[in-house]
């Protein structure tokens, strides 16, 4: 076994070493809450479109994330989304 799989055997140490100061360097720079409001949804369009990403990938997801609600055969995840796109727009909040 060379030298480098005995480092990356069962978890690369390094990255993980590499990950952590870089993310304490990020932390202690001050710069969180510029990020997190660079980051944050920009309009109700846009939050429309990451909840429907979010309801797709609930839709094929496994274990703690899966929304069980979507797990029947014959949901149909189109005709939901379609229904809330409907209910939005009466609402009038579909900026």
């Amino acid at each position: 076994m060379s030298e480098q799989d005995k480092v990356h055997g069962e978890g690369n140490y390094k990255a993980s070493r590499d990950y952590n100061e870089a993310t304490k360097k990020f932390v202690d720079s001050g710069k969180v809450d510029k990020a997190a409001r660079a980051a944050a949804r920009k309009d109700r369009k846009e939050e429309q479109q990451l909840q429907q990403a979010e309801r797709i990938a609930k839709s094929r997801a496994k274990g703690e994330d899966a929304d069980p609600e979507l797990w029947n055969d014959d949901y149909d995840l189109d005709a939901d989304l379609d229904i809330e796109e409907e209910n939005l727009r009466r609402s009038g909040r579909n900026d």
